[in-house]
């Protein structure tokens, strides 16, 4: 028996069929509900520094003449959300630890 056919005999109980369906839905709807991080790390910045640097030189290799290139505050914002960190923290440690990156990813409003 092959583990297609064992997955579909479990399927023909009720109670299996519906865990077996439920089980995608209730992972993606844990992960997508997990708090920020209140304390950055500095693993934490590495980490987003890393991926940042990954996805600039990434968007220019990729881009054409008339595609708009994200913005580095935008690729900053993008980053703090998917390590689901609060960018003002991240700002705060930036500001001690690599202040001309600080410059780059502040607001352009705030002097």
């Amino acid at each position: 028996m092959n583990k297609l056919s064992g997955f579909l005999l479990c399927l023909q109980n009720p109670k299996l069929k519906t865990f077996y369906f439920l089980k995608p839905f209730v992972f993606l709807f844990l992960l997508n509900c997990a708090p920020e991080k209140t304390e950055v790390t500095d693993l934490d910045m590495h980490r987003l520094i890393d991926r940042i640097s990954f996805t600039r030189f990434s968007d220019r290799l990729e881009t054409e003449d008339s595609t708009k290139i994200k913005s580095d505050r935008e690729i900053f914002l993008e980053t703090c959300e998917i390590y689901r960190l609060n960018p003002n923290t991240v700002l705060d440690k930036l500001k001690t630890s690599h202040p001309k990156l600080y410059n780059r990813f502040k607001d352009k409003d705030e002097k």
